[in-house]
């Protein structure tokens, strides 16, 4: 069905698009595309569409958003490499859904690791004032300034010494 009369909409960017299109002026290959995605519960537009370059009436059916196009991809034989690869793109450009970290998690990470918010907030995809957020609601106590600067200077101190930035004297000895 998107072989013949479909189209895949991808265009990346800042402001991306990604759709399926079916578009046909028979009224019963739209009611079969109609059904066909209700029965693999798939969201769907419908609306008919007429332009100057179709001198017909015709009906489309658009499909949006990252599952309808995934149950496309793994449901509907596609021919056309280029279609399929199309769609491919698409589903990929979708950022990965975002796990929200349990209370067990972010204790085991900031107190007993020592990782900063920053790096807890890069880790699952979200803000660091919203993993503060989740801290204060948790009741797990943030570190004071002096604490984490403590740690800071050990994590670098660390860095140093395994060889990765080379001391003064190290450089000294080279000379």
């Amino acid at each position: 069905m998107i072989d013949g009369e479909g189209s895949i909409d991808f265009v990346p960017g800042p402001s991306v698009r990604r759709a399926v299109y079916v578009f046909n002026t028979d009224p019963d290959i739209i009611a079969a595309v109609v059904e066909c995605c209700a029965a693999l519960g798939i969201r769907y537009t419908f609306r008919a569409d007429t332009t100057k370059a179709r001198k017909k009436q015709g009906w489309r059916v658009g499909v949006y958003g990252r599952e309808g196009l995934e149950i496309i991809l793994s449901r509907v034989p596609l021919r056309s490499r280029t279609k399929l690869e199309k769609l491919r793109a698409a589903v990929r450009s979708y950022k990965p859904p975002r796990r929200r970290p349990s209370p067990e998690e972010l204790r085991e990470l900031y107190v007993k690791r020592g990782e900063s918010l920053e790096r807890i907030a890069e880790m699952f995809g979200y803000t660091p004032t919203q993993v503060r957020n989740w801290m204060h609601g948790f009741g797990i106590p943030r570190r004071t300034q002096q604490e984490a600067w403590v740690l800071r200077r050990a994590r670098t101190s660390e860095r140093v010494t395994c060889g990765i930035t080379p001391t003064r004297s190290s450089r000294a000895a080279s000379r």
